[in-house]
């Protein structure tokens, strides 16, 4: 079953933290002067399964804690939370380390609209489908050209700035700039310059208009 899926998968996601810190290990003893990791959404997707689609929550930000209600997305937290005493300067010497928590970097297609039993019921992950995950999925839209611009924008910037101060500790949301967009784009824009161009809602505006229903459609999501 997806629970016990859910909750066997501790194991997978603590050997990849482990991965993680050899990884982070490895740029310190190599002089490396930044990390970036290609974090997840899901490292506080907490706020989104049980506040944000029960209208309790409008906006995500990265000053938040990093909480989730499964492992994939609690070893993601771990990687940003493993990587503060490799940046702070405990070891001797201080890493740089951008996370970007990437959203929905997938084309969204008509098809995701068709399963009648899930029309009214948001399904945590990927892989949902109906209306409700699909408004969800234009929310979390990042396109290939935003992420290729967030990616060496990290890569360039001059010095990493952000969460704690005179720490080189970073965490931005990689979304576009969605009409239905539930994450903050504002430590992206604030330290790094992201310039987002893309907005899903002007971008897939044909399947937009092909899937609309008045009466589940207006609101920006659920």
């Amino acid at each position: 079953t997806n629970i016990e899926n859910e909750i066997n998968a501790f194991e997978i996601e603590n050997s990849n933290i482990i991965m993680a810190n050899k990884i982070y290990r490895a740029a310190h003893e190599a002089n490396i002067k930044r990390v970036i990791v290609a974090s997840s959404n899901h490292a506080a997707d907490w706020y989104e399964h049980y506040e944000v689609h029960n209208k309790k929550r409008d906006m995500v930000g990265s000053d938040l804690l990093p909480y989730s209600d499964n492992f994939y997305g609690w070893s993601k937290a771990s990687y940003e939370l493993l990587s503060i005493p490799y940046a702070s300067g405990k070891f001797g010497k201080k890493l740089e380390f951008i996370h970007v928590r990437i959203g929905y970097p997938r084309e969204i297609t008509e098809d995701l609209k068709f399963s009648s039993s899930f029309q009214n019921q948001f399904i945590k992950g990927k892989n949902g489908t109906g209306v409700i995950n699909l408004k969800r999925h234009l929310g979390a839209y990042i396109s290939s050209r935003d992420l290729t611009q967030l990616f060496d924008k990290a890569i360039s910037v001059n010095k990493v700035k952000g969460n704690i101060e005179n720490v080189p500790f970073l965490v931005v949301y990689g979304v576009s700039d969605n009409t239905r967009r539930f994450w903050s784009l504002d430590t992206a824009k604030q330290y790094l310059n992201y310039s987002p161009k893309d907005d899903s809602e002007v971008k897939f505006s044909e399947l937009i208009k092909n899937v609309f229903d008045k009466n589940n459609w207006r609101s920006k999501l659920g």
